[in-house]
């Protein structure tokens, strides 16, 4: 008579086997498509952020007659401004002394309309940051961004060319990708973004592309804020000298294969 081997145990069947593999395939994807939704939502947030903080600036010139940072006295609006915050009133977001029309691009943070107008948009409660600090640098006068809080974003004019001093095209725009901002520094290395992310947040309200339209690659250059490279004087630089150090590709577009986070960006203001 036979005697059943206990020590026997069964084996699992192509089926089981098919079935398994099935189910961890389903949750490492489920795991993949929830990061990336959860990227999605933080860039919306940006955005977000920033058509909002655009409609504040307009009410802001509603209320008080000009441009946050380009106000004429603004100690007639504002008490216990830690800095003198004289604008010279051109309708310009940019440099205040000096060439009306021009914008500062670098160094000193404490004589540029630009922290001028943050400062005073938190003042007038426009402004999910807090005004400078009366003893010295303080960052949070630059909003954070929803996706990587570290990062700060700034309102500027826009302008063409590279330098302390750039004349304005027109309109203004917000450089996405800020990493200090207090009254005597202003900072924008290292990069925000991955070139995909750039890409998501183009594609969401302009046309996609890196040098043209609404929103753009911002070139990273220390304390230079400048878009890439649409509004750059076109004798003085090229895309092509730039694009791979600003995760682009030779095409001068969004190069969506890397994974770095190579680029910051700019999004133009829709009523200024």
């Amino acid at each position: 008579m036979a005697h059943p081997d206990h020590h026997r145990h069964a084996a699992f069947t192509l089926v089981e086997l098919s079935i398994v593999l099935v189910i961890v395939a389903l949750i490492i994807g489920g795991i993949v498509v929830g990061r990336e939704l959860i990227t999605v939502s933080k860039l919306r947030a940006d955005i977000s952020l920033i058509q909002q903080f655009d409609q504040n600036v307009q009410t802001f010139k509603t209320k008080y007659g000009c441009l946050p940072g380009d106000c004429v006295q603004p100690e007639r609006f504002f008490t216990g401004l830690a800095w003198n915050e004289e604008g010279n009133g051109d309708g310009v977001i940019g440099f205040n002394t000096g060439t009306p029309g021009t914008v500062f691009r670098n160094g000193s943070f404490s004589n540029n309309e630009t922290s001028f107008a943050m400062d005073q948009m938190a003042r007038a409660g426009l402004s999910p940051a807090l005004p400078f600090s009366t003893t010295g640098a303080n960052a949070s006068v630059l909003p954070a961004l929803k996706s990587t809080p570290s990062f700060k974003f700034m309102i500027q004019a826009k302008c063409n060319s590279v330098g302390a001093a750039c004349y304005t095209i027109g309109g203004h725009y917000y450089y996405l990708g800020i990493t200090s901002g207090g009254p005597t520094i202003l900072n924008s290395s290292p990069t925000a973004y991955t070139p995909a992310e750039g890409f998501a947040i183009d594609s969401k309200i302009d046309d996609g592309k890196a040098i043209t339209g609404k929103v753009e690659s911002g070139f990273v250059g220390g304390n230079y804020f400048m878009p890439m490279p649409s509004v750059w004087n076109p004798t003085s630089y090229s895309c092509p000298a730039w694009h791979a150090s600003q995760g682009l590709n030779g095409s001068c577009d969004y190069d969506k294969t890397r994974t770095d986070k190579a680029l910051n960006i700019l999004i133009s203001s829709s009523g200024i």
